[in-house]
């Protein structure tokens, strides 16, 4: 989505009082938008404090206003069902855009009273200081520790995030908080068109902010979202993402098959989809991706080295896993393949620089130490009629290749909103010569805007889609500041349909233009390249080949005593290692809980048979891999004791969680390999 360099002025009806009067007139430009969904608001009032000139945003929120600097420098935007926003301009040289959000007025929430506050909230103080509102930002984070941000000055809001994110519901193996300050600037826009900004750090890695949604973890909610919010959007790009068929593939020896030709079947033999199946063994199949389909699935199909295995008895995800094994020697692959590709249209002006520094960083900590023969490679594109549409860099062991080639691109062209992504999706596709044999093949897909929404451009995004599943390539999402909603639903898309997950940068870091909010739960804020570089670890671990727990690689406190107990208190967590022989690993809670919620599962490291215990009331068991996606649901509501057969899953770590309502409780599980004799 582009900011139009050049506004259209409107008409000020006070033009003659500004002249009239002593100081010097300047004119202010700008765009008044929807701070939940960064959308344009028409018909918001603008005004100078002190002053009678006022003018009305158009349909594209945009405004114009000669204001008088012998009366100051406040502006205030005002928009009825919104709170009204005042800002000190800063007048200086050449035109300037200045960004202004208004906050739904009905969301207000009241910080000392009593309840828990579900939302992160923003507050604003006028310049005087004399009073405080309080916003709800929706979906942004969740529960009573979301942070708290104070804008007081001129240009940034200082946040301060402490214990800055609630744990999310099932996209993570532990619930991990930290504390943060950030500076949030109100970025502007020059005639020219490059971002300014006093607050915004020099660039360096470690600074931009982000969040995953890992729709395989909340599948529940992605199969709401999918018929309600997104219902608009799965119409324009014709995708719906909902018919999955999810394969678990083992060997005998129940270690996981990595790299298996997998197909989904109709009665005709005809291939619904095609995948490979990933460095734990699994596979995510579709069919009607794009629409009702008509034919129904009736075997899956596995081909690995000439072997093959094959289940006429198919079932869909609600219905659980789908189970192959087959003869295949223990084998685990060391090739893995990591693309960038990269938006390079003028809007990513405002992020690319820091983007680069953050990719270099990437590259250096995947590649450092590393036993994979890793090989990276880039693809930057823009738009048609551009100075360039597509250029790459191919996939090389020379990682200062990848890094030098993407140190010397940079950001321009584009212009009409939506760029060429189907030409980057395909030229990373067809020109990268990816591994014939891959642990694993990631490609992070780094954007601010859509595709083109005509037919041709629709049909070239599925087939991208598919033949990144069939080749075995993870898209991995990583969305700019510019994204709409339309934008989220196709990248999440395109994540389901090749088994990635969903990325996106946050506004924590204040740096580039303004973020929407995913439509989900909850999510982590965490450093993006922390979280590109836990994703790259997260998706090329395997256990080895050895017997016996050292196949997984274990480290000695990853091995706890047979039973943990966790209780939660009140809805809060009180955990402590009691002291004593025999209890150094093991985890109880401190003896102050008014009402208990505890649990158990034993045996840890399970040999295959786990059994799980409730005490207290609880609604969902769920069985999670080690990415977090979900394998099992179990209800619990009526159940306090159950026992699960896993031997049907390879060896490796796993989770175990437990929900009660809102709150969630989490343990790594050991599942041990099969030990021949």
């Amino acid at each position: 989505m582009k900011t139009p360099v050049v506004l259209l002025a409107l008409t000020v009806a006070a033009t003659a009082a500004f002249f009239s009067r002593t100081g010097t007139p300047v004119r202010v430009c700008g765009i008044v938008s929807d701070l939940e969904t960064g959308k344009p608001l028409a018909g918001a009032e603008v005004r100078q404090n002190g002053g009678s000139g006022m003018v009305l945003s158009d349909s594209l929120g945009r405004f114009c206003l000669l204001i008088d600097t012998a009366l100051g420098t406040q502006l205030q935007a005002a928009k009825g069902g919104y709170h009204s926003f005042t800002m000190r301009y800063r007048p200086s040289e050449g035109a300037e855009v200045i960004s202004i959000a208004l906050a739904h007025a009905e969301t207000e929430k009241d910080l000392e009273g009593e309840g828990t506050v579900f939302r992160a909230t923003r507050v604003y103080k006028d310049l005087s200081g004399s009073t405080t509102r309080t916003v709800a930002v929706p979906d942004a984070l969740r529960r009573e520790d979301a942070a708290v941000i104070t804008h007081d000055d001129h240009y940034s809001e200082d946040i301060s995030i402490g214990t800055s994110m609630a744990p999310p519901i099932m996209d993570g193996p532990e619930p991990a908080y930290r504390e943060a300050t950030h500076k949030v600037s109100h970025t502007m826009l020059r005639s020219g068109g490059s971002r300014i900004s006093p607050e915004e750090p020099q660039p360096r890695s470690g600074l931009l902010t982000a969040g995953e949604i890992n729709d395989f973890s909340k599948w529940k909610l992605w199969e709401d979202l999918d018929s309600s919010t997104f219902a608009l959007y799965a119409r324009t790009w014709q995708f719906r993402m909902k018919e999955r068929y999810s394969v678990q593939l083992i060997n005998n020896a129940n270690r996981p098959v990595c790299d298996a030709r997998v197909q989904l079947l109709d009665k005709k033999g005809k291939v619904l989809w095609e995948a490979k199946s990933d460095n734990t063994g699994k596979a995510e199949l579709w069919n009607g991706t794009k629409g009702m389909s008509q034919e129904k699935p009736a075997s899956i199909r596995a081909e690995y080295k000439g072997r093959t295995s094959r289940t006429d008895y198919v079932v869909p995800i609600a219905e659980g896993m789908n189970y192959l094994q087959m003869d295949a020697p223990c084998e685990v692959p060391l090739a893995a393949d990591i693309v960038f590709v990269v938006d390079a249209t003028g809007s990513m002006g405002d992020e690319i620089t820091y983007l680069k520094q953050e990719l270099d960083d990437v590259i250096k900590r995947a590649s450092a130490g590393s036993s994979l023969k890793l090989r990276t490679g880039s693809v930057f594109y823009r738009d048609h009629g551009d100075e360039y549409l597509v250029r790459h860099s191919p996939l090389s062991a020379t990682v200062s290749q990848t890094m030098n080639f993407i140190r010397s691109q940079g950001a321009s062209g584009g212009g009409d909103g939506p760029e060429a992504v189907e030409e980057g999706l395909e030229q990373a596709l067809k020109t990268m010569e990816w591994s014939a044999e891959a642990r694993t093949r990631l490609m992070f897909l780094i954007l601010d805007a859509a595709p083109h929404t005509d037919s041709g451009s629709v049909r070239r995004m599925q087939a991208a889609a598919a033949k990144a599943a069939a080749m075995g390539v993870r898209i991995i999402p990583v969305t700019a500041s510019g994204i709409d909603k339309s934008a989220e639903y196709l990248m999440r898309s395109l994540a389901l349909a090749t088994n990635g997950t969903y990325t996106f940068i946050t506004n924590h870091s204040g740096i580039g233009g303004h973020h929407i909010e995913p439509s989900t739960d909850s999510y982590k804020v965490e450093l993006l390249n922390n979280l590109l570089v836990r994703l790259i670890r997260d998706y090329s671990s395997m256990p080895s080949c050895e017997e016996g727990v050292a196949a997984l690689g274990l480290a000695k406190e990853d091995l706890r005593d047979t039973v943990i107990t966790w209780v939660q208190p009140n809805g809060k967590d009180s955990l402590v290692r009691p002291q004593g022989p025999g209890n150094q690993d093991s985890l109880q809670a401190k003896p102050t809980a008014s009402k208990e919620w505890a649990w158990k599962f034993y045996p840890n490291p399970c040999p295959g048979m786990l059994h799980v215990e409730t005490k207290g009331p609880a609604d969902f068991l769920f069985f999670c891999d080690q990415n977090g996606k979900v394998l099992q649901r179990i209800d619990m509501r009526e159940k306090s004791a159950i026992e699960m057969d896993l031997r049907q899953y390879p060896a490796g770590i796993y989770y175990v969680r437990i929900s009660h309502k809102i709150d969630t409780l989490s343990g790594k599980l050991v599942l041990l390999p099969i030990v021949s004799n």
